[in-house]
């Protein structure tokens, strides 16, 4: 009985050996090297300088109908893209505030009825119009009325790496029936510019 199971064991042992070695497989390792990845960059520029997109906007002494433009343009902004990948810039109006500056005869004769000094209680940002401009290029991207977190489509699409173009602001008071509530006031906002990646 013992030779019967140690010629079992021999048999199964053997087997195990051959099974092992079928199940073998050739193979070869190579290691590549060298391999760098690089993360793009975006980096936005206004007027050259990086530590801060935001533009501040006093609008006063205005009239409805003529536009706001200074001797030629009422702002000009240089929007650059100083990183290595394409991108889109877009814009956000914050920090509005509308100045009253009191009451004269005709305000309080079109109804106006705050007349304090607060920077909400103005009217001039519910009549005052925006309207961007790419490079002095038809006009486009226009914002009214002036409130904050207002913003509209991309002002420029695929601002490549290192190209730069000028932003121009026209602007205007619009003729409405009711713009003697406006009479006086002073309008101040930002323009906060964001460059985003753009897509495939």
């Amino acid at each position: 009985m013992k030779k019967i199971l140690l010629s079992l064991a021999m048999v199964a042992m053997v087997s195990s050996v051959v099974v092992g070695a079928t199940r073998a497989y050739l193979s070869d390792t190579e290691t590549s090297m060298g391999n760098t990845i690089n993360a793009g960059t975006l980096n936005l520029k206004v007027d050259n300088v990086e530590s801060t997109a935001v533009a501040h906007v006093v609008v006063d002494n205005v009239r409805p109908s003529f536009q706001w433009i200074g001797p030629e343009y009422s702002h000009l902004w240089v929007i650059k893209n100083d990183g290595s990948v394409p991108g889109t810039v877009t814009y956000t109006i914050k920090n509005v505030k509308n100045w009253e500056n009191g009451c004269n005869d005709p305000e309080i004769k079109a109804g106006d009825l705050t007349c304090g000094t607060g920077s909400d209680q103005g009217e001039l940002g519910s009549q005052f119009k925006l309207l961007f401009q790419i490079n002095q290029f038809g006009y486009n991207h226009d914002i009214y009325p002036v409130v904050e977190g207002a913003s509209t489509t991309p002002i420029m699409h695929h601002l490549n790496a290192g190209e730069t173009k000028n932003v121009y602001l026209r602007s205007w008071w619009i003729n409405a029936a009711n713009n003697n509530l406006a009479q006086g006031d002073k309008l101040e906002f930002d323009i906060e510019f964001k460059l985003n990646q753009d897509h495939p």
